[in-house]
Order: C-alpha cells, then structure tokens, then sequence
C-alpha cells in the first residue's frame, strides 16, 4: 500500500516519480491492471449522483465532523472531492484554525484506489479543492492498493461511500482466487461489486453508515443470495433509490442507490424512486421487511404491487402466462408500444406494468441478431428503428448499440 506525496513533494520530483515508499514495483503492477477498463470495471459516477448521495447518506452539517469516511474505489475522486468540500465548509463556521483543519482532513477523510493513474488524478484533485480553502500540503489517506487485500480499516469507518467497480467473474483474472474468498462471492456468476457491500460492511463501526450505487441485478440474482441473506438477518438496509430506467452512466445497466445503517435491526425501508427531470428522488412510501421480501429475493414497488406480485408467486393457480425469456431494451420508449404493424414485433408482458404490448424485435427464433437485408423485410418496423436510431443507447466507442445501419446485425 502507497501514501501519495502532499503538492509541496509532487513539485520536488519528476512526474513519472509520482509514488513515495519502498513499494514501487507494487505501484507499477497497478498501473499495468489499470490498461484494460474491463477489467477494472471503471465507472465514473456524476457529480448530482455524488450529491445525492452524499445527501443520502447524511453526509452534511457538523454532524460530519471528525468522523472517519472513505471510498474504498475512489477512482479520480468524485466522492472525497464533494466530502472534502463539505468537511471544510462546515469547519470553518466555527473555526479558523487552518492547522487543525489540515490534521482533520488527514486523519478522517480516506481512499483507495488500485490504479495508481487514478490514484495520482485523485490527489491532485483533492490538493485543488483544499487549497481553495487555504490549505496545503496535507498528506491525504489515500491508498494506491487494491481493496480486496486492505483490513486495516475494518470496524473504523462512520461512513463508507462509492460506486464499486463492475467485473464480471470471468474478467477477473489474477483477482478470482482473491474475490471468491469474501462470502457474498459465493454464490452464481459473481460480480466484483457485490463484494464492495462484504467490505463495506467490514468496515463500518458499530453504529456506520454506508451508501453505495451499484447494478440492482444484486436483488434477485443468484449471485447476490448471500448478500440479501445478511440483510434479512441484520435488517440494516434503511432506503433504497430506483433509477429505474434512467442511465447515469455509460455502463448499459439498471442501477439503484442502497443505504445501509448500523446500530439497530429496522422494520421497514424507504423507498424512493429517481425523478430524471429534477434529478433527485421522489419518495414512494415506507416498505416493511416483510414486504420486500417475496421468495428468495427483493421486490421493490407501491405496496399494492408488492401484495399482487406475492399472490401471483405464491399462488397455486394454473398459469395461463408462461415465461420463455425476459429481457431489458433499455430504451423502452423506441422498442415498446401500440404498433400498427405487426411484422417485425412480438408480443411482450411489460414486467414494471403488467400490460401487454408489442416489442420490436430483430432477432431469429434462437435469439441471433438478424442481418440487416433480413430485418429489411420488416419495413416499417426497420423504419421506425431507423427514424428513432438517434435515441437509441450508445456503446463506449460511440456507435449505437441497436444500429439498423450496422451491415452484420441490426441490434
């Protein structure tokens, strides 16, 4: 594990000498890891994703004050950089001490990170925000390593924040044998993030708070049964923000915002949705235990949704539906509607309604993409994909995931 230098020792050296200590061929190795962001599953998380949950999470007032946070992901920054923004405000409402604040925000603000790129970025980051405030030189907490092999803040932390990496198994490589010892690794095709809310809860002291944005797959998934499992015998879990539908990343993947408290067993959840228009959550209602949990996984809706999904699961009457495949557009609004045409569609079960509807749909009968001079035949749902093709999602390297004008495939 590495401390970074303050800004007074980064002016001293060569910028390639950016890491201090004996462990250099340790920094180095998380630089070579850093080259493939599949690997590391990078995410950058938006400022208003920041506030909110930082808001969430009850990050603000002097009630933060000389209590220990940290992003155990931090990435270049987006968490400390608002926390070490709040810190300072709050500080010096009733301070002016500049020497006591610098002590503070090196003994209760934290991080890590395994890139050791990132690591730097976040430094420098964070050194900009300080200063603003007249403070330099601190030496932050913040680690270049690689979390799943950090304990030395376990049972420390007031607040834990982040937005976990997102990895599937199979991408993890060397990391595999380290990932599949947390418990919550146990189960299905586990996910890297999953094993961020093992740590995060190791670290957290006895009455912690943690707020984390990940994939909602951890819901109902196979891989996040131990997970759910924890949270049922501890009933920690306070409230819960559903993006829905809306994507605040580049990352194609539903994402909910969940808040986690020590201290006491609760009764009930509060459950927010995500308004996309003001960009910040609309309260549902207050979800007892008992409701959410409906066989072997978390069902979040209005109650009355929850009472028919629970009828429905539990319900010995014949099934007049049969299930084949389910599947996410994720642009519900150009794939899903009141067709005049027929051809080119399906008819589908909208899960979040329970109505019926048909879905544009161009694959074969064994879920292939079809060629586009096949598609064509469908004129006029080719058509409409073509007409809404500037709406549709758009892959990493800009081009658009559902393309009609792609020449191997339409989707």
């Amino acid at each position: 594990m590495i401390r970074f230098p303050t800004t007074a020792e980064l002016d001293k050296v060569r910028p390639r000498s950016v890491f201090v200590g004996d462990k250099l061929p340790n920094a180095l190795k998380n630089l070579r890891m850093a080259k493939s962001e599949k690997k590391l599953g990078r995410v950058y998380t938006p400022k208003f994703i920041v506030d909110l949950m930082l808001d969430f999470g009850g990050y603000r007032y002097d009630t933060i004050l000389r209590k220990n946070v940290i992003d155990n992901s931090c990435g270049d920054g987006a968490f400390l950089v608002e926390i070490v923004r709040r810190y300072c405000n709050e500080f010096l409402i009733t301070s002016d001490d500049l020497i006591q604040l610098k002590t503070e925000l090196q003994t209760f603000i934290h991080g890590i990170e395994i890139d050791g790129k990132e690591c730097f970025h976040c430094v420098q980051n964070l050194n900009k925000i300080a200063e603003e405030f007249g403070v330099y030189n601190v030496a932050w907490d913040v680690l270049n390593a690689d979390t799943l092999t950090v304990d030395a803040y376990n049972g420390n932390m007031d607040y834990v924040f982040g937005n976990p990496p997102y990895v599937r198994v199979h991408n993890l490589e060397e990391s595999y044998e380290g990932v599949k010892k947390y418990s919550f690794a146990k189960e299905g095709m586990t996910d890297l993030f999953i094993v961020f809310f093992e740590i995060g809860f190791r670290m957290l002291n006895s009455t912690g708070l943690m707020c984390l944005i990940t994939p909602s797959s951890w819901l109902s998934s196979i891989a996040g049964n131990n997970l759910r499992e924890y949270i049922f015998l501890n009933r920690n879990l306070s409230g819960v923000i559903d993006l829905g539908h809306f994507q605040p990343f580049d990352a194609m993947t539903y994402t909910l915002i969940s808040r986690f408290k020590n201290g006491q067993r609760l009764d009930r959840i509060e459950y927010y949705n995500f308004d996309e228009k003001t960009l910040d959550k609309n309260f549902q209602e207050n979800l007892p235990f008992d409701f959410i949990k409906i066989g072997n996984g978390i069902f979040l809706s209005k109650r009355e949704n929850l009472e028919l999904l629970r009828k429905i699961k539990v319900s010995n009457l014949p099934s007049y539906v049969s299930v084949k495949n389910g599947f996410a557009t994720l642009a519900d609004k150009v794939f899903i509607g009141d067709f005049e045409f027929l051809e080119g569609t399906i008819p589908i079960l909208k899960a979040s309604t329970g109505m019926w509807s048909r879905c544009i749909y161009p694959y074969d009968k064994n879920g292939n993409p079809l060629p586009r001079e096949e598609f064509e035949k469908s004129k006029e749902a080719f058509s409409h994909l073509l007409s809404m093709k500037n709406r549709l999602p758009k892959s990493r390297d800009n081009r658009n995931y559902y393309c009609p004008l792609n020449n191997k495939s339409v989707l």
